[in-house]
């Protein structure tokens, strides 16, 4: 449905578009009646959305009732219904036709005898119609793309024509993990969460499962014996003819996706000899391709264990090889010359036994720490891992009381020094870890707080560790500031 349709609804008989013309054929996937104030709903803008409004919880603040519009085209949302005659005396604001005539954004005028639920109720009516024809039509298309992945296997190219017919966010684990029609954000905190059920449940479940996201969205899953098959959805849309097909398809896709991949996606295990009494650092890293990292690990130190499924591979670096216990140089050049996607280290070589104690705490957490990227400590494992699964409203409250000392308008990088040395508690093996000058780890530091440069150490000095790494830690699971 576009905008030209939206218009042909009765309820929308004597409306007109009174600026951005050009937007008229906009997609219209979603309807809503404004009842935030700007800026709490811009959290809740979504592309294709076209948002109804009479702005009376914004009628004495013009600035705000233009700033929600430029939100609006920054989320890539359809256009907005104005009804200004109740609240603002029957004139919209020129800023607001300004920015829909510039950005092709329609803004259409509602008259004040229209009714919202009309509205919604012609719509939902109009939209089911227009959903179960074009999924009828699509049927044909998925039966194609099955063919394709028997030919080709590209699992991606899969994930993009189910998103594209289905009109759903797509999330694939196969012999790689994909997504389509969602963010990154949150499709890594869907695939987290997924990630986190497969490692309590490692045979096939029969049933879908879903898991609330948040309090208005939830992800529908689909376990194969080892693939996955889930879309992301708001929770008023569990009733749509989309999700009713998307239930139809996935048992089918997860079985296909099995048969084409379940060999290469099971975790391959390496006997090695190792020396018991032999002290070890314990590494695991994951890259896109983790098999062309192989080769660099191989020649010099024990790999453990490749996993193809979720791209990483753990593996073991034997003391006597490091020379002068000069770790973090070596640390470096692996990450200099793979360039991996996620490196998490161990700061201190331990004993066979207790290397392997780690590999249990490892591999139990990590899966649900896959989205993460750069450079962590194994210790940081289980604070992250709390952090993922605490709610939200906690993180929240927790971050806004005691974010004082940070400074927000930085390059994020500069807070990976900052929890790296709050890891390390030494410059100088944050230097070699980051292959940069000691002066220059010190200069992040700084910028990281507001303090002066010279006082920043003492600052650090002052401060309780522990509270500014949960800070720093909120920071990067959150992937975004607060």
């Amino acid at each position: 449905m576009n905008i030209i349709d939206l218009l042909k609804m009765p309820s929308m008989e004597f409306s007109y578009i009174v600026a951005g013309l050009n937007g008229v054929f906009n997609e219209v996937k979603r309807i809503d009646i404004l009842e935030t104030s700007y800026p709490e709903v811009e959290k809740y803008l979504e592309p294709f959305e076209f948002v109804f409004t009479s702005f009376w919880n914004l009628k004495d603040d013009k600035q705000n009732r233009v700033n929600l519009v430029r939100a609006m085209i920054r989320h890539k949302c359809a256009g907005i219904g104005i009804m200004p005659d109740t609240n603002l005396k029957g004139e919209i604001d020129e800023e607001i036709i300004d920015l829909g005539n510039k950005h092709s954004f329609p803004v259409v005028y509602i008259p004040p005898h229209v009714r919202w639920s009309d509205i919604i109720s012609e719509f939902s009516l109009l939209t089911n119609s227009i959903n179960h024809s074009a999924l009828d039509s699509h049927l044909v298309d998925i039966l194609m793309a099955f063919s394709e992945l028997h030919a080709e296997k590209n699992v991606k190219k899969l994930c993009i024509q189910l998103n594209q017919f289905l009109s759903l966010p797509i999330i694939i684990s196969a012999d790689n993990t994909c997504f389509e029609g969602l963010e990154n954000k949150a499709a890594f905190t869907v695939i987290s969460k997924i990630h986190s059920i497969r490692m309590q449940n490692f045979h096939r479940l029969n049933v879908p499962i879903s898991l609330q996201i948040s309090d208005h969205y939830l992800a529908i899953v689909y376990y194969g014996e080892t693939s996955t098959f889930a879309t992301y959805i708001s929770s008023q849309n569990i009733t749509s003819p989309k999700l009713q097909t998307f239930h139809k398809i996935a048992p089918f896709i997860v079985r296909e996706l099995d048969n084409l991949f379940g060999n290469a996606a099971k975790t391959a295990l390496n006997k090695i000899d190792l020396k018991y009494d032999t002290p070890y650092y314990l590494v695991l890293l994951r890259k896109e391709n983790i098999n062309s990292a192989l080769e660099h690990i191989n020649a010099k130190y024990f790999i453990y264990e490749k996993n193809e499924f979720y791209n990483y591979v753990i593996f073991l670096i034997p003391k006597e090889s490091i020379k002068e216990n000069k770790i973090y140089g070596e640390y470096y050049k692996i990450i200099d010359n793979i360039k991996p996607l996620l490196f998490i280290f161990s700061r201190e070589c331990s004993s066979v036994k207790e290397v392997f104690s780690q590999i249990k705490m490892l591999k139990i957490s990590v899966n649900s720490l896959l989205f993460l990227d750069g450079i962590f400590s194994i210790d940081e494992l289980p604070l992250l891992y709390m952090i993922l699964y605490s709610p939200y409203e906690y993180k929240q409250t927790v971050f806004r009381v005691n974010n004082t000392n940070i400074n927000l308008d930085i390059e994020p990088s500069f807070f990976d020094t900052l929890r790296l040395y709050l890891v390390l508690r030494n410059i100088s093996d944050v230097s070699s870890l980051l292959g940069m000058h000691p002066n220059s780890v010190k200069y992040r530091i700084s910028k990281c707080l507001k303090t002066d440069e010279g006082e920043t150490l003492k600052a650090l000095g002052e401060l309780p560790y522990i509270k500014l790494l949960l800070l720093l830690e909120i920071l990067k699971v959150e992937n975004t500031f607060i």
